[in-house]
């Protein structure tokens, strides 16, 4: 009696895991567009939440009890024909530097958390970077190095107030 127990379980848990995996099939068959329309919704979505923002927060050293503040004002990203990178055009305040750049950057996906990765990158100015940042709702969080340095960094986004022009001392002409 024992082992007909077994086979009937045996036999269900088959039974299960083949409805499961024709189920799996058919959504695998069909998601070729299905993907497509959901990786657009993240680009575009990605693409609007990353557009005229500030990331202000912190970034920390290992073995160090303090932080430090940091600050990227990115203007815009746009997604570039080349796999997975975008271009941002940003402005990075960074160790008492302050330099506008326009540079790709590739972002993966983690589930719908885009995450910025950087393997040795060289940003000119700065040095060479390697970084892990992931990007969720109005937050950002992540590791990075920079030769030997290594650490922590997070963070708010926020959009970025719009700059007010000063009123021109120059009266305009009379006509």
């Amino acid at each position: 009696m024992r082992s007909n127990i077994w086979r009937c379980g045996a036999i269900w848990s088959l039974a299960v895991l083949a409805a499961l995996a024709g189920s799996t099939a058919a959504e695998d068959a069909k998601p070729a567009e299905d993907q497509a329309t959901v990786q657009a919704g993240r680009y575009k979505k990605f693409t609007d939440a990353m557009n005229g923002v500030t990331l202000k927060g912190q970034y920390s050293l290992l073995g160090k009890k303090e932080s430090s503040e940091e600050a990227y004002e990115i203007k815009s990203v746009k997604k570039s024909e080349d796999g997975d990178y975008w271009l941002f055009n940003a402005r990075i305040k960074y160790g008492g530097k302050d330099i506008p750049m326009i540079f790709p950057l590739e972002v993966k996906w983690a589930g719908v958390a885009p995450v910025i990765v950087m393997d040795e990158v060289t940003i000119p100015g700065m040095g060479t970077f390697s970084c892990r940042v992931v990007f969720d709702d109005d937050r950002y969080a992540g590791n990075w190095s920079h030769g030997k340095a290594k650490g922590h960094l997070w963070g708010t986004i926020t959009k970025t107030p719009p700059k007010t022009e000063k009123p021109s001392d120059t009266k305009p002409d009379a006509k």
